[in-house]
């Protein structure tokens, strides 16, 4: 605990103390982005924009004066909507700031920050949906959730069944009815890795964000000592690489195919956006270790897969990213094997 005490209390003490009309400012705005939640817009951009201002107040404040943002935020958003409930949610900025202050605070890097924001997003979206749901259904939970799936699947079969392509010809045709169910079976099977690729982006978004409104705010020393950017570790580089090969050698319908497929599309924007780091970053392979003809071999063929299939391209970075990733940390290994 001791550890805990430290960097949420002590710590601030040796930051910038911003003046009484900017803290006053930074409380209302958290008050108002809250209560716009509770009233339908913005959703949960707005709660995460709330939480990074809170996350200010936690980190330059001391005192009771951060808390003042909840029952603050639960009036107004209480008043704008007239609904008990969705004046709860709009609190979810709450673990949110305290969720950037921590790891701010302990130094945490970006990769942790963004995992443990998107908990705390997918809880909040899950209340917001349920709230959002059960309002305009009627009947039990279970059957509100029922009639809103049922929407959402006749939807989708509309969208799917309206789509044209082109055949070798030239004529435009409709999807037949294997097809269309086909992308229905799809679209249920990678559910659950768009929601948290979502929350992820969410997650991200607004830890870039807080490190800006720290600097803006005159607290961006909490960000001096470490580079903040998406790394992955060596587990989740051997998670993704074994889900993927059972993506692709499990072809029948069962369990371990849907969770390997799910799981390589949640780990696979933390391990492009790791490649492409090691590649075209500042401490990458293409400024530090190749000479100016590689540079642009590399360049081009970044370029050319870019332009020649995104999804493509985004799948080859992640690769790179886990297998850079493993031998870094293998070459890192036999460095101190070495030392002893």
């Amino acid at each position: 605990m001791e550890n805990v005490k430290y960097p949420l209390w002590e710590g601030r003490q040796s930051l910038h103390r911003p003046g009484v009309p900017m803290i006053i400012a930074v409380l209302l705005v958290t008050v108002v982005l809250s209560a716009i939640t509770a009233v339908g817009f913005g959703g949960i951009l707005c709660t995460g924009l709330a939480g990074c201002t809170f996350a200010l107040l936690l980190s330059s404040v001391r005192g009771f004066i951060p808390w003042l943002c909840l029952p603050l935020s639960f009036g107004a958003a209480l008043l704008m909507s007239g609904d008990v409930m969705l004046s709860l949610c709009s609190l979810f900025f709450v673990p949110l700031g305290v969720i950037l202050a921590y790891c701010a605070f302990t130094e945490r890097g970006l990769s942790v920050t963004v995992a443990a924001l998107t908990v705390g997003v997918l809880l909040a979206m899950g209340a917001l949906l349920t709230v959002s749901v059960a309002e305009l259904y009627e009947g039990s939970l279970k059957e509100c959730y029922s009639a809103f799936g049922a929407d959402v699947k006749q939807s989708l079969e509309e969208i799917f069944s309206a789509m044209k392509l082109p055949s070798a010809d030239g004529e435009i045709y409709s999807l037949p009815g294997e097809a269309v169910t086909a992308l229905m079976e799809t679209a249920v099977m990678i559910l659950p890795a768009v929601i948290v690729v979502t929350c992820e982006a969410i997650a991200y978004v607004i830890a870039r964000a807080f490190k800006l409104l720290a600097g803006l705010f005159g607290i961006g020393a909490l960000f001096a000592k470490k580079s903040y950017s998406i790394t992955v570790s060596v587990p989740a580089s051997i998670i993704y690489i074994l889900s993927l090969a059972v993506s692709y050698f499990v072809t029948e319908a069962s369990v371990i195919a849907y969770s390997a497929v799910n799981l390589a599309y949640i780990l696979m924007p933390a391990c492009a956006v790791a490649g492409f780091n090691y590649i075209l970053g500042r401490e990458g392979i293409l400024r530090k270790g190749l000479a100016g003809g590689g540079r642009v071999m590399i360049i081009i063929a970044v370029v050319f897969m870019i332009f020649m299939s995104p999804v493509s391209f985004i799948g080859i970075m992640a690769m790179f990213g886990c297998i850079y990733t493993i031998y870094r940390a293998i070459a890192s290994r036999k460095k101190e094997t070495k030392e002893d």
